[in-house]
């Protein structure tokens, strides 16, 4: 009965008077009868040894101490030291009477606690059974008692080592032992000890082993960062923005103390924001041949491999209808009222759907694969052509009936419309194309070439010239007479060949990875742009602005139409087949192998919103609070903009240059900073000046206090606090003190050119946000924080050259810097720790913390860069004139600039004003439509760095924020955006514009010089090796040709240049002039 549930037997110690031995004797045999394991000093004690020592061993060892009351142990000193060790280690004790004694003279521990009387006329027996029942009560909880009673021991008398504290789960049971303590029980303050440093040393490994795994989430962070930047560098924006999304710390990461890594946060703000894609149809189950869009845009019909054409709502991605063959699907249109949709396939049928309902409403057979179904103009006909057929097929768009069939010899391959419908031109047998008249089917004329046509064949707009692609060569000829009248080389087989929308250039693409732009009349090459692989197709925009190609490179790109330059990169995951404009040219769709048709954005990488022109260079430009107006600054004096249209508002116009102009906090007073030595104050509304501070030089900068009652300027060596009402000075803080780390006698020239000694000028002064402190920045090298009510210097933030400005963030606890030592730095504003450094190639003038301290712009080098705070990243730059102040708005939606002395406005949404949750919820929601799973490579690169991963990295996103703020403001930045987006597009097409103007009157002066020059001219080469005109042209002839040809390329080629720089450099996406004249010496190269 004395067995413990584990087997374990209890162990009792007996404390006895030698005088009491054979009663002992008699307890120990009675509980050893009934299993219990007795420890008895002159039994247990090991000869020789130390008996004290010893007998505490004993002590330990026992669950129970049994002590025999007699006169003899109650007089015993031996006796009495073993109860002193059984109290000190809060043994259980069963005292039992052999001889009564008074309790006035038994020790307190054994007064307290209930007897047991052996003494006559107990009987033996029945007192040792009723021990022994008594000695099993709460026996599991004095077993462990015992246990860590002697674990405790060990561990402070070896010196309490680590080694031997408890572990987790012995803690956790130690800790319910504690809690089922008997009454009347004691725990030793030695084993509470030992609890206490084992949970100490068990918070310490576990927050080592937390803080392992969040250094272990985190490089696995930057890993996946490292795959991000990757995809970032081939435009593979959505991919970049699904590997950062998988990235992002799981729910119990976060509760375990796991944040998210700013770099790879920083890479999903810059893919978000170069993103171009609108939304995927990724419902297709192979290649997708083509892609169009409906003549509104609202919708995008795609053919495809896997037997089906499909219809898509343009906007959101939604499968509207699913277009049943009973083979591939090579083309799908829509007819001109977009009323119906139109499909070739491989079935041998061409069938027309209803583009509402999806439902077939004709069926058009032929005897073998269909490789051509148009509508014409008026969708009141459909033309159809077969590989294998000799006859293209004309057909009833209503009725589904054929009308006529054009014979051939050999098989009729392709076909196109002219644009007034009145003639067809058909492909035969790969190497001849044949113009035929609509009304009476009568072949008009017919056009051999030597190789086999690329079904490319297509009319100029106006209906008089056509255009062939064969092998090497685009062919144009004269509908009329048949005449060849160009013939425009390539390296590799010409895959593509059409007319801009006024028929005065042509594109042409090829297998040799290039596009080219030619005059459509002389033949000279006017642009070129290389992709990495053979291009699949180009097609000009609606305005002939622009170009859009597709290519086996995995790439559709936007190209400027002028200059060939590169507008915007469309990256896919295989070969892309086809990609169109949409109607009004701003969206492009495209079609890929990588089963996936998308619509694109094809504005280009920068969204620029405003851009306000005025005389004079412009030195700052600068938001008002609410965001709704702008002031520049200017050597032409300071006005105010409303900047959402660009409208002027205010004209303050001052006789010399102000250098800054900023709002007051309540946006109804604007200060100005003036090269005349004065500072300056006016009524925002009105123009009126309020007050004028005069200085005793140039004031380099002005700003207001927080609450606008102070204002602060920097002059000379100088920042002085003024009263905003008065004009009176408070206060004045100096760098001239001895400690400036700038060389002695040091020189530096100014923008106007005259060289000037340092005197520690103080080149820029602003408040705190609470308007406590100042920070000033110096030509002395250091950067100062002070008190603004005393003027006591409080910190000083050394450069390594002149410090050009000083701004705090928005809560105040860090500064930025910008210097000539080529750096920008943010500094712990309580302290001076310098946080994080911003290396340049050159000086920087000017940096500043967007709204909420996640971003920092700087500007230097004539570009202004958006930086990610936390992780010192660039994160894009724009064009920016080094002599201007520029700032976020105050929403941290958009970015002001000076360029080229013309202040811009930028939209930043996606870089500065989306950060955080913020911004992975709004990628999730916006910029992944139709796009949430990684591919099977995205996967197969992430499983060695995050194991498993889930596909769908979208889903956990889409559900509303659980702060309801944050949902709030990605609503209100998502909606400014869009705002933004239309602000954009206005912009550009002022530029699409200016731009087709611009090609117009180039190309009408080339005609103009065209009429000049002999008539022979007309039928001029692109290459000087190909014999062009009719067979009647003489040697005289071809050289009149050849030398207009040279003289018109040379015009051609001087006008784009002026052009360019008159009207280009404005443009939404400037080419860098240098690029310019590369491609100009490339141009008379050839």
């Amino acid at each position: 009965m004395a067995d413990s549930a584990a087997g374990q037997k209890t162990r009792v110690f007996i404390s006895y008077a030698r005088a009491d031995m054979a009663f002992a004797d008699r307890l120990a045999a009675a509980l050893e009868a009934r299993g219990y394991e007795v420890l008895l000093d002159r039994r247990s004690l090991p000869t020789l040894e130390d008996w004290r020592r010893e007998l505490l061993v004993l002590i330990r060892k026992a669950d129970t101490v049994v002590f025999i009351v007699s006169p003899r142990s109650i007089a015993s000193p031996v006796c009495q030291w073993e109860v002193e060790q059984m109290a000190a280690l809060d043994k259980r004790l069963a005292p039992v009477v052999f001889e009564r004694v008074g309790n006035d003279k038994i020790p307190g521990a054994i007064t307290k606690i209930n007897y047991l009387f052996f003494d006559p006329p107990n009987d033996f027996q029945t007192q040792a059974e009723a021990l022994a029942r008594a000695l099993q009560t709460d026996i599991g909880w004095w077993h462990e008692h015992t246990r860590l009673v002697e674990l405790a021991g060990r561990w402070n008398r070896d010196g309490r080592p680590e080694g031997q504290l408890l572990r987790s789960g012995a803690i956790a049971a130690a800790q319910s032992w504690a809690s089922r303590r008997p009454d009347k029980a004691q725990i030793p303050e030695i084993v509470f000890q030992l609890f206490d440093a084992s949970l100490k040393k068990e918070q310490h490994d576990r927050d080592e082993l937390s803080k392992r795994e969040r250094q272990i989430a985190t490089e696995k962070q930057r890993l996946v960062a490292e795959v991000v930047r990757r995809a970032l560098g081939p435009h593979r924006f959505e991919s970049a923005m699904r590997i950062a999304l998988a990235g992002e710390p799981s729910d119990d990461e976060l509760t375990r103390g796991v944040v998210p890594e700013p770099t790879r946060r920083a890479y999903l703000a810059v893919a978000a924001d170069a993103a171009h894609g609108v939304v995927c149809f990724t419902a297709h189950s192979g290649a997708v041949a083509s892609a169009a869009f409906s003549p509104d845009g609202s919708q995008v019909v795609t053919a495809s491999n896997d037997q089906t054409a499909r219809l898509w709502d343009a906007r959101n991605g939604t499968e509207r209808a699913c277009l049943r063959h009973e083979d591939q699907v090579t083309s799908a249109t829509f007819s001109s009222d977009g009323a119906w949709v139109l499909t070739a396939s491989k079935d041998r049928t061409a069938r027309l759907w209803d583009a509402r309902t999806g439902d077939e409403r004709a069926r058009m057979m032929h005897r073998h694969e269909v490789t051509r179904a148009i509508f014409n103009p008026d969708a009141s006909r459909i033309l159809t052509t077969s590989w294998g057929d000799s006859v293209a097929r004309v057909w009833n768009a209503a009725s589904g009936a054929e009308l006529a069939n054009l014979k051939h010899k050999l098989s009729a391959e392709h076909a196109a419309y002219s644009a007034d419908g009145t003639r067809i031109v058909t492909e035969e047998g790969g190497n001849t194309a044949r113009v035929w008249d609509v009304a009476n089917g009568a072949e008009l004329a017919h056009f051999a070439h030597e190789h086999h046509l690329g079904r490319r064949t297509a009319f100029s707009p106006d209906g008089t010239r056509l255009v062939t692609a064969s092998a090497l060569t685009a062919h144009v000829w004269d509908v009329t007479s048949g005449a060849e009248l160009l013939r425009l080389r390539h390296d590799e087989n010409v895959s593509t060949a059409a007319f801009s929308p006024d028929g005065t250039r042509l594109v042409t693409a090829s297998w040799d990875g290039s596009v080219r732009v030619w005059d459509a009349e002389t033949g000279a090459e006017l642009a070129r742009a290389l992709h990495d692989k053979g291009v699949t197709s180009a097609t000009f925009s609606p305005d002939g602005t622009r170009l859009v190609t597709a290519s086996a490179d995995w790439t559709a790109r936007v190209l400027d139409a002028v200059t060939g330059t590169e507008l915007a990169r469309l990256a896919h995951d295989d070969e892309v087949n086809s990609a169109v404009f949409s109607p009004n040219g701003v969206w492009v769709v495209t079609a890929s192998n990588d089963h996936t048709a998308r619509v694109w954005d094809a504005q280009g990488l920068w969204t620029e919103l405003i851009r306000l022109a005025q005389r004079g260079a412009v030195w700052s430009v600068a938001f008002s609070p609410d965001n709704a107006e702008l002031v520049t600054a200017s050597s032409n004096g300071t006005r105010v903009w409303d900047a959402m249209n660009a409208t002027e508002l205010v004209n303050m116009e001052v006789v010399g240059e102000d250098s800054s102009a900023v709002f007051s906090p309540d946006g109804a007073r604007v200060l100005t900073a003036s090269r005349d030595w004065a500072a300056r104050l006016w009524d925002a509304a009105s123009g009126t000046q309020l007050l004028r501070i005069q200085h005793e030089g140039e004031v380099a900068s002005a700003s207001f206090s927080p609450d606008g009652a102070r204002l602060v300027t920097a002059c000379e060596n100088a920042a002085r606090v003024w009263d905003a009402a008065r004009g009176v000075e408070l206060m004045r803080v100096t760098h001239s003190d001895a400690a400036s780390r700038a060389p002695d006698g040091a020189r530096y020239v100014t923008a106007s050119g005259v060289t000037i000694q340092v005197r520690d000028f103080v080149k820029g002064a602003e408040f705190s946000p609470d308007g406590t402190r100042l920070v000033t920045a110096s030509a002395d090298w250091t950067a100062r924080v002070w008190d603004a009510a005393t003027g006591a210097e409080l910190v000083r933030l050394a450069h390594d050259g002149r410090v050009n400005s000083g701004s705090f963030s928005s809560d105040g606890t860090r500064l930025v810097t910008a210097s000539a030592d080529r750096t920008a730095r943010v500094w712990e504003a309580a302290t001076g720790v310098e946080l994080v450094r911003l290396a340049h190639a050159a000086e920087v003038l000017g940096a500043s913390f967007s709204s909420d301290g996640a971003r920092l712009v700087t500007t230097s080098e004539n570009t202004a860069r958006v930086w990610d705070t936390a992780s010192g990243m660039e994160l894009a730059h724009v064009p920016s004139d080094n002599t201007a102040k520029i700032a976020f708005s105050a929403d941290g939606t958009r970015l002001a600039t000076v360029s080229r002395g013309v202040a811009r406005i930028w939209d930043v949404t996606w870089l500065a004003k989306l950060t955080g949750g913020a911004l992975v919820r709004a990628v999730a929601r916006h910029r992944l439509v139709g796009q949430s799973r990684l591919t099977d490579e995205e996967l197969r690169i992430l499983r060695p760095i995050l194991g498993e991963v889930d596909p769908d990295v979208v889903s956990r996103w889409l559900a509303p924020s659980p702060d309801p703020q944050e949902e709030a403001e990605i609503e209100a930045a998502l909606a400014q955006w869009r705002r933004h987006r239309e602000m954009a597009l206005a912009l550009a097409k002022k530029d699409w514009a200016a731009r087709a103007a611009e090609i117009n009157t180039t190309l009408a002066k080339v005609q103009a010089e065209r009429l000049r020059a002999p008539a022979a001219t007309v039928t001029t080469s692109a290459g000087a090796d190909t014999t062009m005109g009719s067979a009647e042209m003489n040697t005289q002839a071809a050289e009149a040709r050849g030398r207009g040809a040279s003289r018109s390329r040379y015009i051609v080629l001087a006008l784009l240049l002026l052009g360019t720089v008159v009207f280009g450099l404005a443009a939404t996406n400037q080419m860098h002039f240098a690029d310019f004249v590369q491609q100009v010496g490339r141009a008379i190269l050839r």
